[in-house]
């Protein structure tokens, strides 16, 4: 593919020195080169990065603890490329994921996602694919399959929608599908390739964070209630009070 249209990466960094050498080596190794790779680093200790990549790279240090939304939104302003494809500092991609995320008229899309492969004790297995699921009641209830790692897109589709969700400190990819949808944003999936996630023990996901979680679907609630059928909202009840109940109980 001749590359007519610039492609940024930004990766988001928060804390995980174990796995940020390997998030940046699986963007250099990349068949397809993007035309720069930006990080965005509001960790609050100090990382170290191999310095064979500095020369290669751009970082950045904002405010520790801003947020994934705020990392995000910054990275994408620096952002020269047309396109962006985002990067958590604990995933990585396979050397042609972004050889197969811009083919095939990619500029007629606002926004491309892939599968979503997870790797735990080293082994790698499928978790999550979003093809047929990207509708405004699925993501209102959960999310189906488009994380930070899997999302490519339009810089100007995403301004265009006020960016990330400053408002919200996780869900923030969710938040985000939802306002592309409410636009009738196009949207593709690309399953020839798909992003590896991480399981570990520093990983929001799945770690004990019941309280902030909690938290994040109240604010979620209040900015989309209003889209709920009476159907999604007892789906979004019944998550709530499991994870009050169940969750925060046993954790305590």
């Amino acid at each position: 593919m001749s590359q007519k249209v610039k492609i940024s990466c930004v990766i988001t960094l928060y804390n995980r020195q174990e796995f940020i050498n390997d998030a940046i080596n699986s963007i250099l190794n990349q068949s397809l080169k993007p035309g720069e790779i930006i990080v965005i680093d509001n960790s609050t200790k100090n990382i170290f990065i191999d310095q064979k990549y500095l020369d290669k790279i751009k970082i950045y240090k904002i405010v520790p603890k801003a947020g994934i939304a705020q990392a995000l939104n910054f990275g994408a302003s620096l952002a020269s490329g047309d396109y962006i494809s985002f990067l958590e500092d604990d995933d990585y991609w396979p050397e042609n994921y972004l050889e197969e995320v811009y083919k095939n008229k990619y500029f007629d899309y606002d926004y491309i996602v892939t599968p979503i492969k997870k790797i735990k004790n080293k082994e790698i297995s499928d978790y999550k694919n979003p093809k047929n699921k990207i509708t405004l009641d699925n993501f209102l209830v959960s999310n189906p399959g488009i994380n930070i790692s899997n999302l490519s897109l339009k810089k100007s589709s995403l301004f265009d929608v006020g960016g990330f969700d400053l408002d919200l400190t996780v869900a923030v990819d969710k938040s985000l599908i939802i306002k592309f949808i409410l636009n009738n944003y196009k949207n593709k999936v690309c399953e020839q390739v798909s992003t590896i996630k991480r399981f570990h023990d520093n990983n929001f996901t799945f770690s004990n964070n019941t309280r902030v979680y909690l938290k994040n679907l109240r604010k979620f609630y209040f900015k989309y209630g209003y889209l709920m059928t009476l159907k999604i909202k007892l789906k979004f009840y019944k998550k709530y009070f499991y994870y009050m109940f169940f969750k925060l109980i046993k954790n305590d």
